[in-house]
């Protein structure tokens, strides 16, 4: 009996344009001095994406929920929907408006994650920010190919899609000029569509942090704009989360939860820790660092782990380096988008401590909203970091 996951000669024929598209990728920048950055990591990408679709074959993960309930839905009315019914509804265009088999949905999912990553690998390869290899192999090879980061930016679900709103948000607020403001609304509206909580994190910390008067001299006009942000921000954010609670049906949402939590179980084991009486910073460390080498059941556990001491080094050495030289990071020119990822990523931590249950596996594939930001942030603090010790030596 034939299933709906099997290969189909549709499937074929996208894969074929998929790899089109890579090619056309790899050729747009084989002339750039770190080309095998970019083929590095669309290679262990296409790998993640390879061994992910392989898992969805005989077990069951988000990417079949989606691609069943969009496969057996008879009319577009009945998918459409923010959160999971938004991607239920684009799965749904895709196969019966464009034929797209189950493998098809795998590869232009994955695409949308490719995309994310040459993004990055265009703005740091075409600006002076990187113009040190000591200063930048560590993040490239300890973040941007960490193998959750490819595993969940890889498969049908929100995560690529929100991986790469959150990149050309992120890199605009860095460069205006890496986008245009058509995009970047679009970007905003995707995001909202699936996350509405993270988007608003964004929105806060733009409107704080990247606003043409983050770099005016009068204090006092400062302050003004701040507080009135403030005050407009609070009315805002509740309208925002109370379209979010009409729109979404908790009901659904609270069972969906329950079978992703299930769901995680099936490649990572039931990793699970009880927060209840946890203080918020105790919240987000947990968040960001576990599971650790010692919640670790199986092979999957110790690549989890591994990855989270890399967090851990890397978050230390941020933290380390701030306080180090907190008087040259006011005075740099990147104080404002400094200010902007720590806020964003504190509060998207915080959020999801809150609201993410306690499941630690589902704690890694949320962390993908985060890599973006942290990986500029690790490197501008790094550099000033370097132009300090420099400063010393002379």
């Amino acid at each position: 009996m034939n299933s709906i996951f099997d290969i189909t000669f549709s499937d074929i024929f996208y894969s074929i344009i998929f790899l089109c598209f890579i090619f056309r990728l790899l050729i747009k920048y084989k002339n750039f001095s770190n080309y095998h950055h970019l083929v590095i990591m669309i290679s262990l990408h296409i790998c993640f994406t390879i061994f992910y679709y392989y898992l969805s074959t005989v077990q069951e993960f988000d990417a079949n929920n989606y691609f069943q309930k969009a496969f057996h839905a008879t009319n577009f009315s009945d998918v459409l929907g923010t959160s999971t019914q938004f991607i239920t509804s684009i799965c749904y265009f895709l196969i019966h408006f464009l034929n797209f088999g189950f493998l098809s949905c795998f590869l232009f999912f994955s695409y949308i994650g490719i995309v994310s990553f040459t993004k990055i690998f265009h703005y740091y390869s075409t600006t002076n920010l990187i113009h040190n290899k000591i200063v930048f192999f560590p993040v490239l090879f300890w973040l941007l190919l960490l193998p959750s980061v490819h595993f969940y930016s890889s498969m049908i679900g929100k995560d690529s899609i929100m991986f790469c709103c959150i990149t050309y948000i992120v890199l605009f607020v860095l460069d205006k000029s890496t986008s245009s403001w058509p995009k970047i609304f679009f970007c905003f509206v995707l995001a909202f569509l699936i996350r509405p909580h993270i988007i608003v994190i964004l929105l806060f910390s733009c409107l704080l942090f990247s606003s043409p008067f983050s770099n005016s001299r009068n204090k006092s006009l400062k302050k003004f704009i701040f507080y009135s942000i403030i005050l407009a921000f609070i009315p805002t954010i509740l309208f925002l989360l109370r379209s979010v609670i009409d729109i979404i049906d908790i009901g659904s949402s609270m069972d969906y939860f329950d079978k992703r939590v299930e769901i995680a179980g099936n490649v990572g084991g039931t990793y699970s820790v009880d927060m209840k009486d946890m203080s918020i910073i105790e919240r987000i460390l947990t968040v960001l660092l576990r599971p650790s080498i010692f919640d670790i059941k199986n092979a999957f556990g110790i690549i989890i782990a591994l990855e989270n001491i890399i967090w851990f080094m890397l978050f230390v050495k941020g933290f380390y380096v701030i306080l180090k030289n907190f008087s040259l990071i006011r005075q740099s020119k990147s104080y404002a988008y400094i200010k902007f990822s720590i806020v964003y990523i504190f509060f998207t931590l915080l959020v999801l401590s809150f609201g993410v249950g306690d499941n630690l596996i589902l704690f890694m594939r949320q962390k993908l909203q985060i890599v973006t930001p942290f990986f500029f942030l690790y490197i501008l603090l790094d550099q000033i970091n370097l132009t300090r010790i420099r400063k010393s030596t002379n």
